[in-house]
């Protein structure tokens, strides 16, 4: 047998009499559940490109990093520089123009050299192109020679 009285309306559902107002209720508070957590996702588009490029002994390098975005150069000497090899300057060349130099620094042997950072994003948010340029200089400091990286991309 039934336990409830009948009084000309329908059962009363299990949820209660609101049960559509929880469920908007809960339907709320999921969206500001998933608006929180969105922003802190990565970023929405991938950079592509970047990488290593050997030129002669060096291994001129580029990469791109999100949260901040930021471009990361550096190198590694493959081989042990010749007696005339004393300096190098590392650069980030980005849309073609100089973003970040370490300026003249004292060639230590084979291995990594760098990194330095230059971030990318802006308001609005920035596309666009770089690669890494290591200059290498005589211990008078004259120019010998260069090696570039591939060229990064972001969005």
């Amino acid at each position: 047998m039934n336990n409830q009285r009948h009084s000309g309306h329908a059962p009363v559902p299990a949820g209660g009499r609101n049960l559509p107002q929880r469920m908007l209720r809960l339907g709320v508070a999921a969206a500001a559940l998933a608006a929180v957590t969105v922003p802190m996702a990565g970023p929405a588009q991938a950079a592509s490109g970047g990488g290593c490029k050997n030129t002669s002994a060096v291994r001129s390098c580029i990469s791109f990093a999100g949260s901040p975005n930021r471009l990361i150069a550096d190198f590694y000497m493959l081989e042990p520089p010749d007696a005339s090899w004393c300096k190098y300057e590392l650069t980030i060349i980005k849309n073609g123009r100089v973003a970040a130099s370490s300026g003249l620094q004292w060639l230590t042997g084979l291995g990594r050299h760098g990194p330095i950072v230059n971030r990318t994003d802006t308001l609005p948010p920035s596309k666009g192109s770089a690669y890494t340029r290591v200059n290498i200089y005589t211990c008078s400091n004259q120019f010998h020679f260069y090696a570039d990286s591939p060229i990064q991309y972001w969005p």
